[in-house]
């Protein structure tokens, strides 16, 4: 992608392709993403030799039963280190602070992981509390991730503050469940993470 294409702003990615990237990647399984990018770029083929390749025809339908996809997009050009980070509805920056030679716009890298992990606790807990009709009237989470000199290890502390009246039953429930929240297994599990460099 050149110039202006590759930015969120000029993004050539509509949600319509996003849902049927979605879909296809439910019934057809993970492909690489040259392949999804044809069904983005105007006169791309994205075409696919399986048998199984389908459309939704109800979009609506297809919005309930298959939830978008976990991607963002992540755009940097000259300007350091503004990096502009959009999914298919929301944008915000990322930045290094001043004092790395950044113009401190908005959270680091290592604030979105530690804000990911809080955001995924309070959110799990309270969609827990809410099923159980517990009285949780709020929880406040705080995030702190170090590592070591060659980040080969990562150490995160996570303080969670439960409000309501809760008995120490509930409040110990939901304790093990702030250890079941997708990004708390995320985090704790196996990742693998591959790489590919898409051509110019």
């Amino acid at each position: 992608m050149k110039g202006n294409a590759a930015t969120c702003a000029s993004a050539e990615v509509t949600k319509a392709a996003w849902l049927l990237a979605t879909y296809a990647r439910s019934h057809l399984g993970p492909l690489p993403f040259a392949t999804w990018l044809g069904i983005f770029k105007p006169g791309g083929s994205g075409k696919s030799d399986s048998p199984r390749t389908t459309h939704p025809t109800n979009t609506d339908h297809f919005i309930l039963t298959h939830p978008m996809s976990n991607t963002i997009r992540a755009h940097i050009g000259r300007e350091h280190y503004r990096v502009e980070i959009c999914t298919i509805s929301h944008t915000f920056i990322a930045d290094e602070p001043e004092r790395n030679g950044g113009g401190g716009r908005g959270f680091t890298p290592h604030e979105l992981l530690a804000a990911a992990l809080g955001g995924c606790t309070n959110i799990t807990l309270r969609m827990y509390a809410d099923r159980k009709q517990w009285p949780l009237e709020a929880v406040d989470t705080q995030v702190e991730v170090e590592h070591g000199e060659t980040f080969d290890t990562t150490h995160i502390k996570r303080t969670i503050r439960l409000t309501g009246p809760l008995s120490g039953e509930q409040r110990e429930r939901l304790l093990q469940i702030a250890g079941r929240c997708p990004i708390h297994r995320t985090l704790a599990g196996q990742t693998d993470i591959r790489t590919e460099l898409l051509p110019d």
